[in-house]
């Protein structure tokens, strides 16, 4: 009796975590955003960039992620409004970081551009 509560008592344990860790995948409406200074690393990694074009990158970075978060406390409710401001946020940012880069990385970053995912395309029927 006593081994079969145990085992009773590990399952519902391992169930649970398993709930858990799948609840954020599930839960949350857009996926976690990575920091400006993961985003900075991702392009040094990427483009080659030096210590001085790095810390550029992640002054920017940031800079455009405290912009996203004013405009969507501020948004309200017209998503149309919403999606320009923050595909205006996003280009002035591209712009700038494009502006501490050479010929060669300045072309493999429009090249990374292109090939960027849309964001909220395909979600709520493009509401």
């Amino acid at each position: 009796m006593q081994k079969n509560l145990f085992a009773g008592v590990i399952s519902a344990a391992v169930c649970a975590s398993l709930l858990v860790v799948s609840l954020p995948g599930i839960s949350s409406a857009q996926p976690m955003r990575m920091s400006p200074e993961n985003q900075a690393k991702m392009l040094k990694d990427s483009l080659a960039l030096d210590s001085v074009q790095t810390a550029k990158a992640v002054v920017i970075l940031k800079e455009a992620s405290d912009a996203r978060m004013k405009a969507m406390q501020s948004a309200g409710d017209d998503r149309d409004a919403r999606r320009a401001t923050m595909t205006d946020i996003v280009k002035k940012a591209d712009d700038k970081i494009k502006a501490i880069l050479t010929d060669t990385q300045k072309k493999k970053y429009e090249e990374m551009i292109k090939n960027r995912p849309a964001r909220g395309m395909g979600r709520r029927g493009n509401n």
